[in-house]
């Protein structure tokens, strides 16, 4: 297995995809050791079809299914492939196209449609609802949602960015640390841009806080109550960015439990209508 892994990190595969292989694989091996069918063979065609079985009755989905029993038929690919000569682990790779579930049957919606178009077209206009519990943090909020929408990038990413990752010039972002801990260039389109200014000159954003500290983030503690303030600005925390949006999204649509990664769904949905590549 560590072999595998290496060899993984040498194909550029990113930590988060062998972390994900290590526990498939660790999932194989508790069902081979839990129902004792390791007695000095190989695993062949039945563990597979009884893992697969046995993960049907846990009530997972056939693309989970799928996707763990993937990653085990590339794992055994490896290990025994005629290349690694004397290394070469197992005769035969066990598992067999036809114990892995064919879920191109099942119906793909990934940019399901969380919020209309007209829900979207009001969540872009600049127009803070009559009644706002907190209308002074407006900009931030209405920032935040925006840029969601229109880079499509990762809460994570979000959480990241700092006013030295502004290209002003180019109309771009710089996401150092996006999935897989890669750097990457996303779009910063127009509305993005006055959307973030109009939050830079709001003064939410504390005058002391430097240009490579987040450019979202929060004064307050981590037993944050009400307007407590006690910190020094620092980013804040995925929750605190989900509340963000939940309440934004809830008092200018009225849809409630929207999340971040909904609003990527959406954002992929307007790119698609409109021809465009999503992010």
């Amino acid at each position: 297995m560590v072999a595998y892994e290496e060899n993984l990190r040498a194909i550029d595969r990113s930590e988060e995809t062998i972390k994900n292989v290590d526990q498939i694989c660790k999932l194989f091996s508790g069902f081979m050791i839990d129902n004792k069918r390791w007695n000095g063979r190989e695993e062949g065609f039945t563990d597979i079809q009884a893992w697969r079985d046995q993960l049907r009755r846990d009530g997972k989905k056939p693309t989970t299914i799928r996707q763990y029993l993937t990653v085990l038929a590339a794992l055994y690919a490896f290990a025994s492939s005629e290349e690694l000569g004397e290394n070469r682990w197992y005769d035969r790779n066990p598992v067999s196209k036809i114990l892995v579930p064919d879920t191109r049957k099942v119906e793909k919606r990934p940019y399901d449609q969380f919020l209309t178009d007209e829900q979207v077209l009001l969540l872009w206009r600049n127009n803070p609802p009559a009644k706002l519990k907190r209308p002074e943090l407006w900009p931030r909020n209405y920032a935040i949602v925006i840029l969601l929408l229109t880079t499509e990038i990762r809460n994570s990413e979000l959480l990241a960015l700092t006013p030295d990752d502004l290209d002003w010039e180019n109309s771009e972002l710089n996401v150092e640390h996006g999935k897989g801990d890669k750097f990457r260039l996303v779009d910063f389109p127009i509305l993005a841009q006055t959307a973030v200014r109009m939050y830079l000159n709001s003064g939410i954003r504390p005058a002391t806080a430097k240009n490579d500290d987040p450019l979202f983030g929060t004064e307050a503690t981590n037993d944050f109550q009400g307007n407590n303030k006690g910190e020094n600005w620092h980013a804040g925390t995925r929750q605190w960015l989900s509340d963000v949006v939940r309440r934004h999204v809830k008092s200018v649509t009225g849809v409630d439990m929207i999340r971040t990664h909904d609003l990527r769904h959406v954002g992929a949905r307007l790119d698609l209508n409109s021809g465009r590549r999503p992010s």
